[in-house]
């Protein structure tokens, strides 16, 4: 199992946005659930404070902890003690979306406690915390050596991956080079390059030509919006919006690689 006997493990899951963080927790969750059928799997959205807090509400209540409806309760420290309780077993917290560092060292100047986020996390032998980031930073902040980075795909899995999304597959196989060399070999970016076939019946040539028209056009072509279960319903899905968040990062921690 992914916790080890006599300490709480944390592990860190980092790479690019869209690059298939969130779906490896997943996948990860399912495959825990399938061998460990007693281990309870804690989904916490990290993207903000605001998402986090509502998050602990909600396990709290799922979990039937005595005074998690008080308002004046330190909700995420009654989830904090209940997790650590040896009797509760086997258990999976997984953080997603924590890519900003600052919100789990900065401690808050009020509020209940007024400890810092990373101080919440529960301690239990037969406990895991797993934090999927964009920031490699964050990664091994929070989960100190225990970091798996995910490299980029290479053309053998995303030929698979496009193949596996579009409706009529193409057998055309240097247009399939072409395609995944232009979006980068990016899975959300194949995905939604998949959606946009699928949805106005054009070729993978034809979406190849408009990849190349002018910048402006690219722009809108990756800003459209597709349907994607891993994502969260409130978080934009296009790959530009994507990229950006990416080059947001890298100019507020280092702005002469952004330059």
């Amino acid at each position: 199992m992914v916790s080890q006997q006599g300490h709480t493990t944390r592990l860190a899951i980092t790479g690019l946005g869209g690059v298939g963080k969130t779906q490896l927790a997943i996948e990860l969750s399912y495959r825990i659930k399938k061998r460990y059928r007693g281990c309870s799997i804690i989904w916490i959205p990290a993207t903000s404070l605001e998402s986090l807090h509502q998050a602990y509400m909600n396990v709290a209540q799922q979990l039937s902890i005595p005074g998690w409806e008080n308002a004046e309760a330190d909700v995420k420290r009654l989830v904090q003690e209940y997790l650590s309780r040896e009797q509760y077993g086997q258990w999976i917290l997984i953080f997603d979306n924590a890519d900003d560092i600052s919100m789990w060292i900065t401690r808050p100047t009020s509020g209940p406690g007024a400890r810092r986020l990373i101080d919440y996390l529960p301690r239990s032998d037969y406990g895991c915390v797993i934090f999927t980031t964009r920031d490699r930073k964050a990664a091994f902040e929070l989960a100190k050596r225990k970091v798996l980075e995910i490299p980029e795909m290479d053309e053998e899995i995303a030929t698979q991956l496009l193949h596996k999304c579009l409706y009529k597959p193409t057998t055309d196989q240097a247009e399939t080079s072409t395609l995944l060399k232009d979006i980068t070999y990016l899975p959300i970016a194949i995905v939604q390059a998949a959606a946009y076939i699928n949805k106005n019946g054009i070729t993978v040539s034809e979406y190849l030509s408009l990849l190349a028209e002018q910048e402006e056009d690219v722009i809108d072509l990756l800003s459209e919006e597709f349907e994607d279960e891993g994502r969260y319903d409130h978080v934009n899905n296009p790959v530009a919006i994507t990229w950006l968040i990416s080059f947001e990062k890298i100019r507020h921690f280092d702005p002469l690689a952004a330059d």
